[in-house]
């Protein structure tokens, strides 16, 4: 019996560790930083998380269910052929099972986990509750924005459309929910907000979030496709949507305060000679 194709995991392993080493080399002093607050409100989170949650669970168990029995977009461009030819693997019932694994096991573990302790590494262990409202924003927003435009694309799989790799895997509402990958916007969301939450908080370990979170995005991205599952347009578009949200959520609906002067920074469309600038204004 051939052993399941090991190359996947392998270069994710050394993405891993190639980019969480220097990190870790940096930040080994236990010295504490100084706080970085983040204007944010708990009550609006969970406004945000509660009501993007229901839509997102709306369209899939029952919204989708209806509108994606038929494909709207059937035939596939030809570079997604091309790329279907070039990366789909044969064993598509493990790479299927290890994107789930990637996506609901290894993205959010890495994501929650490491920046819970480049927090606590810094001695602000204190922050971490805040942080994971934030990512966890971040997630549910992308879920439903993923799961809407699913249901207005219903785009056919390729595993259902070329009759390949185990078309019966796919339920009635999923068949023709290709456009774009939810693996694929959830994972670079998590990666890419707990990323973007560290980095604006100060944390001296920070790269080591970015470092483990956008290779489990990447590799989870890789898997959808050479499991089969989605067209490389599919895990493009869902990929960028994902770290889109994942920056701007953070980076623009909780910016910075400065602890001194009380002053949140935000941008701003500013008046130029000939046109619009974006400068950054500050309000209390």
């Amino acid at each position: 019996m051939a052993p399941a194709p090991r190359t996947p995991a392998l270069v994710a392993i050394v993405c891993v560790t190639s980019l969480a080493g220097p990190a870790l080399a940096e930040s080994h002093s236990p010295a504490a930083t100084q706080p970085v607050p983040l204007r944010y409100d708990t009550a609006e989170s969970l406004f945000v998380i509660g009501s993007t949650a229901y839509v997102a669970a709306l369209f899939q168990f029952s919204v989708n269910a209806q509108v994606t029995r038929t494909c709207r977009f059937c035939e596939p461009p030809a570079f997604d052929r091309a790329v279907r030819r070039a990366l789909v693997t044969e064993n598509t019932s493990t790479v299927h099972v290890m994107s789930d694994v990637a996506a609901f096991g290894l993205a959010p573990v890495s994501a929650f986990g490491t920046l819970t302790w480049v927090a606590g590494h810094d001695e602000r262990g204190d922050e971490a509750l805040v942080n994971a409202l934030l990512v966890t924003e971040a997630a549910s927003t992308t879920l439903a924005v993923t799961q809407v435009t699913k249901a207005g694309v219903a785009r056919e799989r390729p595993a259902v459309h070329f009759g390949q790799h185990g078309p019966e895997r796919y339920s009635a509402a999923e068949r023709n929910a290709s456009f774009f990958s939810g693996h694929s916007s959830l994972t670079f969301s998590l990666a890419v907000s707990s990323g973007t939450v560290a980095t604006m908080r100060g944390y001296r370990a920070a790269p080591l979030v970015w470092g483990v979170g956008l290779p489990i995005a990447t590799f989870t991205a890789y898997a959808r496709i050479a499991g089969d599952a989605h067209y490389f347009s599919d895990v493009l578009v869902g990929s960028l949507v994902g770290s889109g949200i994942g920056f701007a959520l953070p980076w623009f609906a909780h910016p910075r305060v400065s602890e001194k002067e009380g002053i949140a920074w935000q941008p701003r469309l500013i008046p130029l000679q000939g046109g619009m600038g974006v400068g950054m204004a500050g309000s209390m």
